[in-house]
């Protein structure tokens, strides 16, 4: 064999080794004087003289991120100092891959660690940092910063956008800003129109003993972006010790379309938090909003015996044929300075008037077995870390600094002025400890279903006194759920009302995102409508609690229907200020349209979040490429700015709702506020709530609805077949998605539609089709009375008509001609 054929040959060879199975996707090596780790879409190289990282696209060389650098507890490591690097391998929840290890060194300074991560098989990096103590006493490592540096260099911001990633009651909004600092995470994105965009989106992405923030300055030469942690006491490393974290961060700067990137990085979230959410899908009775004069105003029943007769009143009224209810009892009495909370057991819920136990339901087993019983689930309220003086004085070693009146050095954050001064439990002191396990061993043995924690910034220590010396503020805060969430165990819910930020992911299930309210609202639906990529995915947003007699346009049922629609899509319960019993049937009706609440994690998007609309008033759920779940919800109305306060939401609203036309270019891209659909392609759309056909649309069309005041219009919208189809139900606003096992499947051979629907025993369940020129000849059910019947015979719009004694999953077939 010629010389150069066997050099080419053994080219050949060397090249097919390189990229065989067995080679790692992810490389790291050492390159002219950088540490390099890449894989296919992404090269990372740090400068191991001047301490500094660049990102680029690696197909291509673009720049993506420039000159960034890191910072641990305000030190940020520069040329002065030495570098070494080491590659690690990189396993976990989310995949495998490769770690690039960077310890910077300095003589007299600690030891810095940077981790660059990369995944085989995504395009985002991960980030970790960790500290080396080599000082001779302990340190607390307060911050640090895993990036700043310039993303996009050069880049010209066309159409500029940004979204900030908050938690609990702060507003989230899409603006223009030129600078946006947000808690959690944050989504920068631009692009002109009928032009690819551009995301980027920044995160925490595992958390334990730290808060993390984003910012994005739009500055002359790029992106300006910033990513750090922060912990008001911080993380205690020993003197001759290391400590690696394990709060890491995520950044993705090649996802373009900014829906897809958001939605990517929530999947991620959950998985890297090993989140599960699951559990009630029924909706819960607030037995505090229901009494309030200005909310609910009913009787008092605030107590053992009250919920008991209020259960008994609502399986009277047949509701509970759509399945259980939620009861919670808040034992929320305000007796200072002794109460229930600390101590949380039969005793002492039976000693205060808010939530008292009383006979003969004066034990937690006697109440939640007679929940049980009715058909309901039990649940419970605490206040969190708010302390009882009785219980501080007989346990001192559980109190925070094992005192039971330190006084804290900032005021009582998470109480109104005037409240405790002192300060509260230690959720790290091992008696405490065993003292709540106890608690929750005894709540999960009554069957509780699940805990809302009010004033949870009563637990949050941001002078320390933990009995852990290793632990941090967050750390604490967040055992707080934690131990509430392995001891009540799997499917219960644990319900944080407004807390300080992601910290929590993986131990809590609900999120609350609004002060005290009954009312539905449009900044309450685009606060978390704008969340949508969290919500059902890391936690459930919780709007708090929903008075259909309080649904705007006041006195109309599309108000009430609105109410219970926007509640439902855009947050992930359905917590109830009003006695079922109280309600009007229509209302208890058009409440059974929105239940059970699903559980597969995805939430619609705000379709026009990045059209310039104050809220969003485009939702787009899609079930699958063919078949999409689209709300318009009219926010038009007289005023200027919606009530954000607690007594702007009770009072009657003055303005007056009007009407409005809102359209959708069908065929538009999703990210420039359309669904997508390709331009040759039919779809039919039905509208629920108003029980009719709204007509053929090709891709290419706009879909224009005449909306009446603070009207919320469900569509279901589904890819026109050869063949006859299902297009509704009359049972839930999902239209199929959750009463049936899965969509009539087309029988060509026999010509038939053959399905299955879990009916609502005595209740009439109407299906709709389309017969797509086809004739019914019969229709068939072994299990129910069915019937069908004409919508539209011009059109081929018709309705298959079931009915059942009992509740059940009835199989159908219709025939056609």
């Amino acid at each position: 064999m010629p010389d150069y054929i066997r050099f080419f040959t053994a080219c050949l060879l060397l090249i097919a080794s390189a990229c065989g199975p067995d080679q790692p996707a992810v490389h790291v090596y050492e390159e002219e004087g950088a540490a390099i780790i890449e894989q296919e879409q992404l090269r990372i190289a740090f400068d191991l003289s001047t301490g500094k990282y660049d990102i680029n696209h690696r197909p291509d060389g673009k720049a993506l991120i420039r000159g960034a650098a890191f910072q641990i507890n305000d030190l940020q490591p520069d040329s002065t100092w030495q570098y070494e690097w080491a590659a690690l391998p990189l396993q976990d929840s989310l995949g495998s891959g490769q770690t690039l290890s960077i310890k910077a060194t300095k003589s007299g300074q600690p030891g810095l660690i940077l981790q660059l991560q990369l995944y085989e098989n995504a395009h985002y990096v991960a980030f970790n940092w960790g500290y080396q103590n080599t000082s001779p006493r302990p340190v607390q490592v307060k911050n640090a910063a895993v990036l700043s540096g310039v993303a996009y260099p050069g880049a010209a911001f066309r159409d500029y956008y940004v979204l900030d990633g908050e938690s609990n009651d702060y507003q989230t909004v899409v603006t223009q800003a030129d600078t946006l600092l947000s808690t959690n995470n944050l989504l920068a994105t631009w692009g002109a129109k009928g032009q690819t965009k551009t995301a980027v989106v920044a995160g925490g992405l595992t958390y334990l003993e730290f808060l993390k923030y984003m910012e994005a300055i739009k500055v002359e030469d790029g992106l300006q972006l910033r990513m750090w942690l922060e912990d008001p006491v911080g993380k205690r490393v020993d003197p001759d010790s290391t400590f690696l974290s394990t709060d890491r961060f995520y950044l993705d700067l090649l996802t373009s379309n900014r829906y897809e990137a958001l939605e990517q990085y929530g999947q991620v979230l959950a998985k890297a938090n090993k989140v599960d959410i699951s559990g009630p899908d029924y909706a819960i009775l607030n037995f505090w909003y229901a009494y309030i004069r200005y909310y609910g105003g009913d009787e008092f029943l605030n107590n053992t015996s009250g919920t008991v007769e209020a259960m008994e009143k609502t399986a009277q009224t047949g509701f509970l044929k759509y399945g259980p209810i939620g009861i919670r009892l808040e034992p929320d009495d305000y007796a200072m300075p002794n109460n229930q909370q600390g101590w949380w057991d039969d005793e002492h819920w039976a000693m205060y008037e808010g939530g008292q136990f009383l006979p003969p339901y004066e034990t937690l087993n006697k109440w939640a077995e007679a929940i049980h019983n009715l058909g309901g689930r039990p649940f419970l309220y605490f206040q969190t870390a708010r302390r009882s003086e009785d219980y501080a004085l007989a346990y001192p070693e559980h109190m925070l600094f094992n005192d039971a009146h330190r006084e804290r050095s900032g005021g009582p954050e998470g109480w109104w002025e005037g409240g405790d001064r002192y300060w509260s439990y230690d959720f790290t002191d091992p008696g405490f400890v065993a003292h709540m396990e106890d608690v929750y061993a005894r709540l999960r043995k009554a069957g509780v279903a699940g805990v809302k924690y009010d004033y949870p910034l009563t637990g949050w220590a941001y002078d320390g006194g933990f009995e852990d010396p290793y632990a941090t503020t967050a750390y604490a805060y967040r055992r707080i759920y934690e131990l509430a969430y392995d001891g009540l165990g799997p499917g219960r819910d644990i319900h944080e009302r407004m807390g300080k930020g992601d910290i929590t992911l993986g131990v809590i299930t609900t999120h609350r995102t609004e002060g005290d309210n009954d009312v539905v609202m449009p900044p309450m639906t685009a606060k978390t409508g704008l969340r949508w990529y969290k919500n059902r995915v890391v936690y459930h947003c919780d709007q708090d609690a929903r008075n259909p007699y309080n649904a705007l346009p006041y006195g109309s049922r599309h108000g009430v229907r609105a109410m219970f629609t926007m509640t439902y899509l855009t947050s992930g319960r359905m917590e109830i200020g009003k006695y079922l019993y109280k309600m009007a049937d229509t209302m208890q009706y058009d409440l059974s349209r929105v239940l059970p609440l699903h559980q597969t994690p995805v939430s619609p998007r705000p379709v026009d979040a990045f059209s310039g609309v104050d809220y969003p008033q485009v939702y787009d759920l899609s079930l699958t490429d063919q078949w999409h779940i689209l709300t318009f919800y009219n926010t038009r109305w007289t005023g200027q700015e919606w009530p954000s306060t607690l007594k702007g939401r009770y009072k009657k609203l003055e303005e007056k709702l009007l009407p409005q036309t809102i359209g959708l270019p069908l065929g538009a891209p999703t990210d420039e506020g359309g669904l997508g659909f390709a331009a040759g392609q039919l779809f039919h759309v039905w509208d629920f709530w108003n029980t009719r056909y709204l007509g053929t649309y090709s891709g290419s069309d706009s879909l224009i609805q005449h909306l009446a005041p603070g009207e919320a219009r469900v569509m279901a919208i589904h890819a026109a077949t050869p063949h006859p189809q299902f297009l509704s139900t009359n049972r839930h606003i999902l239209q199929g998605y959750v009463e049936m096992p899965g969509l009539p499947v087309w029988d060509a051979q026999q010509k038939q539609l053959q399905g299955s629907v879990e009916t609502i025993g005595e209740e009439e369940m109407q299906l709709f089709f389309s017969a797509n020129g086809s004739t019914v000849r019969t229709v068939k059910s072994d299990a129910a009375a069915v019937r069908w019947g004409w919508i539209d015979e011009e059109k081929g719009i018709f309705a298959l008509y079931l009915t059942t004694t009992a509740n059940q999953l009835c199989a159908f077939t219709i025939d056609f001609e």
